[in-house]
């Protein structure tokens, strides 16, 4: 019995680490211009990386918009190549960021690519981790585009994203997905542009361009704007509208969350002074957050 009883406390389990893992933590590649431009990435047993900045040139915005993220140096050009010591606790996850601001402190707006490359110096039981690699786009840019459905097509309005001023005048181009040019136009005075667009068109459309001077964005139809069949007055019975914009589309608990939202008529004009109630609604529709909000002279 003795015997046995020392046998089994002097058995050993070994279990093999887990191998390197690296990704991004959010999927949104928009990032305000005069944000704080913060990536946010999780990995674990990954303790070095390379991070690499390119840029994507103009005349490969197309082409850029429709790879997916797998890195194609052929499209970009190099900005900054740098390497960074990330939190490291054996086999268990680790929640990390980079600061694009760090990278490049007077980044302008544009399209940009991110590649994050494992190069380990202390965790070498995993001979394949030094091959892994990861990339991301960015969009960097002060423009902000919300896309309602309207009568006959599409209605836009063009904003600042830093203080919500509308931007006049900005080009607005559709794309198939052979990055043919479908239609374009420009917003108004008021930052407002409505598109009539028949039903053959608008089935074409991959993705939008609005760009004003050298700053530029780009905007997906999701899919309850596609409903094409049921394209109507989206406009409430006051005529009002809510656009509604927030930096990244993904925070971490506790983190504060600013959010922009400007009220306008059909004509882009602000409307009269009246109470607005906010809500904060969770996936499965319940009401996490409710307050009374009067809207100042800019709506």
């Amino acid at each position: 019995f003795k015997s046995s009883r020392l046998a089994i406390e002097e058995l050993k389990i070994k279990f093999p680490h887990c191998p390197t893992y690296i990704d991004f933590s959010e999927s949104g590649i928009i990032y305000g211009l005069h944000g704080k431009k913060i990536i946010e990435l999780t990995s674990t047993n990954a303790d070095h990386v390379e991070i690499v900045l390119s840029q994507i040139p103009i005349y490969n915005y197309n082409i850029f918009l429709q790879m997916n993220d797998s890195y194609h140096d052929m499209f970009s050009e190099t900005l900054k190549e740098s390497k960074k010591s990330i939190p490291f606790i054996l086999n268990q996850n680790s929640k990390w960021s980079i600061s694009v601001k760090d990278l490049i402190p007077k980044i302008g707006p544009g399209f940009y690519e991110m590649q994050v490359k494992v190069k380990n110096e202390q965790f070498l039981e995993d001979h394949n981790s030094n091959n892994l690699n990861i990339t991301k786009k960015l969009i960097i840019t002060d423009i902000g585009v919300s896309c309602r459905r309207s009568k006959s097509g599409l209605f836009f309005w063009v904003n600042r994203l830093s203080d919500l001023v509308a931007i006049k005048n900005a080009e607005i181009k559709m794309f198939s997905a052979s990055n043919m040019l479908l239609m374009e136009s420009r917003s108004n005075d008021n930052g407002i542009a409505e598109i009539k667009i028949d039903r053959e068109v608008f089935n074409k459309i991959a993705f939008i361009l609005v760009q004003s001077g050298s700053d530029v964005t780009y905007l997906k139809l999701d899919e309850n704007i596609r409903k094409f069949d049921e394209l109507g007055n989206k406009y409430s019975s006051a005529n009002y509208q809510a656009f509604i914009n927030i930096e990244r589309n993904m925070f971490r608990p506790g983190e504060k969350i600013e959010i922009d939202c400007a009220i306008r008529n059909r004509l882009g004009e602000t409307p009269p002074i009246f109470p607005l109630e906010v809500e904060v609604m969770s996936p499965d529709n319940k009401i996490l957050f409710s307050k009374m909000e009067t809207p100042d002279l800019n709506g």
